[in-house]
């Protein structure tokens, strides 16, 4: 009964993801498993993307309180259900190791799709490589829901993973099983990869470096956790419940 609201407002960000015009990057199945298996969901967004996505999950009747906790090129966002139960999330506009770029977010934008669930995914070639950099910059292997996901995928799936893989990082393997365990040789083969694309060429690693000093100056004068209220339509409704921003 208490993930009663919690599931609701899931099932709502899926059933319009696409309209939202957010990825979501970690599903391993129908909806039903994002309510029970995913502890957080994954969102890739645009600037504009992020705003709407936000202003959704305010105008959701349910939604009681949202905390956001900036983080550069990404926010952790928790929502937090009348009912007591909380949706965890994390809008993602780029993922970012020091200076260099691990996700192609432009290809992955145009590549993804909605599934036979109605979730806006990326191909699976895409899908597997974020869960891939997950894994070999955290140094953990892939979680068992995921291999268990990605090894049931039909042979032909399975084969333009293999490929996409191959052809991009240049690795050296036999199956995609070989890529769930971090390794370092993989990983300074990712490195490499990563590297040669165009959005990791000096100039932009340095301009991404410059803008990571300045949003932690930024932070100086800022606190990085805020709090939202919900978007309230009722006329009589306090003013505490306005739709304001309340830093803490």
């Amino acid at each position: 009964m208490q993930q009663l609201q919690r599931n609701e407002l899931i099932e709502a960000i899926v059933s319009n993801s696409n309209r939202l015009q957010c990825v979501i990057l970690n599903p391993c199945g129908p909806a039903a498993k994002l309510q029970s298996d995913q502890s957080t969901i994954d969102l890739l967004v645009d600037k504009i993307g992020e705003e709407d996505f936000l202003e959704f999950c305010r105008s959701n009747k349910f939604v009681k309180e949202i905390v956001i906790d900036s983080r550069f090129k990404r926010k952790k966002v928790s929502v937090k259900m009348l009912d007591g139960s909380e949706v965890s999330l994390k809008l993602i506009r780029d993922m970012v190791l020091k200076t260099l770029s691990t996700l192609p977010v432009d290809d992955i934008f145009e590549s993804s799709n909605e599934n036979q669930y109605g979730i806006m995914v990326p191909s699976v070639e895409h899908q597997f490589e974020y869960i891939l950099m997950k894994s070999q910059f955290s140094k953990t292997a892939f979680p068992d829901k995921y291999q268990k996901y990605f090894s049931s995928m039909d042979p032909a799936v399975r084969t333009a993973i293999f490929r996409y893989m191959q052809l991009k990082y240049n690795f050296v393997f036999n199956v995609i099983e070989d890529l769930y365990k971090p390794k370092n040789s993989l990983l300074f083969k990712i490195t490499i990869g990563l590297r040669a694309l165009p959005e990791n060429s000096l100039a932009r690693m340095m301009w991404r470096g410059a803008q990571l000093v300045l949003w932690n100056i930024g932070n100086v004068f800022r606190r990085k956790t805020f709090r939202l209220g919900p978007l309230v339509e009722n006329p009589s409704a306090e003013k505490s419940n306005k739709a304001t921003a309340n830093f803490i």
